[in-house]
């Protein structure tokens, strides 16, 4: 078999190989500068191909229209880029003995006829070059699904079997190999984890690719409660899977002035919480945990945002602000690595964003900085104040997505999804009226959506806000999570 190359625009598309067309040479380009790709935001660079060709005719009248095809299928490629209307346009290319073939996006193109082209016009063969600008990769045209589990699921126990490759999502069968279910909580019990782990064999491919997660509301109690206003997703790759978790109980921790009470609850993650209460109206520092020299190796250069569940919402008169400071004093005294904003609390919400908090990298040669603390500060402008404090979780950002729930709409009953989609960038909530999805773009999105990546271990994290103001994260909410992506590519 030889190589072969179409243009392709939904379920049209353009061989530039056989037929009307005549592929006479063609090598892929590539981004310079681009190094590993590890950033996503690199596969957007645009490159541009050149394609020698020869346009067939039957006689002058089909040379013509068949050039034109070609002019029109790249302007409608320019005009899907520019307006997001309309199907995208992609060149598709297959290497000689492959089974699988690729895509890349098309930006635009044009078509340079060869010097000859006028005078042998009349043969009912021209040859030409196109120009394509497209971007920085090529994905592979089926889907695949990653199998995922979590600290109930592992490999032992057959979670991840392999990769299954599926024509669409909507033909995709489900099975308890497909999916796995997460709480919103993590703590040391069985399958109480709020993350989705993906084994190094899951991912193919050699570059970072999109991925589509789909979360599975599975709480019958849903049907008359308040929505998710908010849906925190965080994405970690390699380090020692027992640092990935990385969710403090208050209780572990330490307090640094005020008065402690540990207080059982079952409510509480951990069945328990810690109040701290102070009296003064200046900068108080009011809680700190060491973090393993594991998760700082981990977080080596990664940022990650600080989440705080309280057991009741901490009063409008107080702010509190995460920092990392050192643990021991080392080298001498205290110093700080990193500090967030001053977060002002409202009275009314039980579960905070605290701002992000880099972790300093590993640096070959140099003497580490030491083990680390996370902190947390307050001061209340009346004097005196409590906090009840019930977890406090670093989520990475090595690629993340937070989505929002539109003001004035609601969502979710057991069984209807959530569903982020970097690959297609877009994300939408499905809900089910007698076994009909009905789709609707209800959450508005900051980040650059979940990437998996080849050959590497990750998982990916979540944390859901039940309500709006008086909300809260429930740690009973059940979930389903499952991941579909195209394996990438640079060039061959």
């Amino acid at each position: 078999m030889t190589h072969r190359l179409w243009l392709m625009e939904g379920t049209r598309t353009i061989s530039l190989t056989t037929g009307k067309y005549r592929l006479l040479q063609y090598t892929p380009a590539q981004a310079e500068g681009t190094g590993a790709m590890e950033l996503p935001d690199e596969h957007n660079a645009p490159v541009v191909d050149e394609i020698q060709i020869e346009v067939l005719g039957d006689n002058p009248q089909d040379l013509q229209a068949n050039w034109a095809a070609l002019e029109e299928i790249l302007n409608r490629a320019a005009r899907a880029e520019e307006t997001g209307a309309g199907e995208r346009v992609y060149l598709r290319v297959q290497m000689s003995g492959e089974t699988e073939s690729w895509r890349s996006p098309v930006l635009s193109g044009r078509i340079i006829p060869a010097d000859t082209a006028w005078r042998l016009w009349a043969n009912n063969a021209v040859e030409a070059t196109v120009l394509i600008t497209r971007r920085n990769y090529f994905e592979a045209l089926s889907e695949r699904r990653a199998m995922v589990g979590n600290s109930a699921n592992t490999l032992d126990s057959g979670m991840w079997i392999g990769v299954r490759t599926v024509p669409t999502y909507a033909e995709a069968t489900l099975s308890s190999q497909d999916k796995v279910r997460v709480l919103n909580h993590d703590d040391s019990d069985p399958g109480h984890d709020n993350w989705a782990h993906v084994e190094s064999d899951q991912v193919v491919g050699t570059l970072p690719t999109p991925a589509r997660v789909v979360i599975t509301s599975q709480d019958p109690a849903l049907l008359n409660s308040p929505s998710y206003s908010v849906v925190w997703l965080g994405h970690h790759v390699d380090g020692d899977p027992a640092y990935r978790s990385m969710v403090y109980e208050a209780e572990d921790g330490s307090h640094a002035v005020g008065t402690r009470n540990e207080i059982t609850n079952s409510d509480a993650s951990g069945g328990s919480y810690l109040s701290i209460s102070w009296t003064t109206s200046s900068l108080t520092p009011l809680w700190y945990i060491t973090v393993p020299a594991g998760a700082l190796e981990a977080l080596s250069g990664l940022r990650c945002m600080v989440l705080a569940r309280f057991m009741t919402p901490p009063a409008s008169d107080i702010r509190i602000r995460a920092y990392l400071a050192s643990a021991t004093g080392f080298p001498t005294g205290s110093y700080d690595v990193a500090r967030g904003p001053m977060v002002q609390m409202d009275g009314q919400r039980y579960f905070w964003h605290l701002g992000s908090l880099p972790f300093p990298p590993a640096l070959r040669g140099i003497q580490d900085v030491g083990p680390l603390a996370l902190h947390l500060e307050a001061i209340a402008t009346s004097g005196s104040g409590t906090v009840d404090l019930d977890f406090v979780a670093l989520l990475p950002t090595q690629t993340y997505r937070v989505l929002e729930l539109v003001p004035g709409y609601v969502s979710y009953a057991q069984g209807d999804q959530l569903i982020d989609d970097a690959m297609e960038e877009v994300a939408y909530y499905r809900h089910y009226v007698s076994g009909v999805p009905e789709s609707y773009p209800i959450y508005a999105t900051r980040g650059p959506g979940i990437w998996l990546y080849p050959g590497r271990d990750q998982r990916i994290h979540l944390w859901a806000y039940e309500g709006s103001f008086g909300g809260q994260v429930d740690i009973t909410r059940e979930f389903d999570i499952e991941l579909f992506y195209r394996p990438r590519r640079r060039t061959l």
